[in-house]
């Protein structure tokens, strides 16, 4: 699943001119959340739909931050996800990464270090 989430948030990044940045600082926090959180990896893994939610509200969360300001984000990012989720479960999901990670949203990445 994590290939298949890479492969699809590379190809947001790329549709949307965005940089590849957004999506290596996104499997950034996926990578934190799923280290802080207290459900094993592999049950996590197993849920499809809430790694999926992750991985979408890693996005978001990525781009909110390190790209743009811009309102289109919420909507379009559940409109690529196949409208599985509402933006409520996105927010709460949001919320409960940005909770995981103590808000530290600002990882170091090769860019920022070069």
């Amino acid at each position: 699943w994590r290939e298949k989430i890479c492969k699809w948030s590379y190809q947001v990044a790329d549709h949307f001119s965005l940089s590849r940045q957004v999506v290596y600082i996104a499997l950034n926090y996926m990578d934190r959340y799923c280290a802080a959180s207290n459900e094993h990896i592999v049950d996590l893994l197993r849920n499809k739909n809430r790694f999926h939610l992750l991985a979408m509200a890693s996005l978001c969360l990525a781009i909110k931050v390190h790209a743009t300001t811009e309102s289109w984000i919420v909507d379009t990012i559940l409109k690529l996800g196949r409208d599985k989720f509402t933006a409520e479960q996105l927010k709460t999901m949001e919320v409960d990464v940005l909770q995981r990670l103590q808000w530290l949203l600002r990882p170091p990445t090769p860019q920022v270090f070069i």
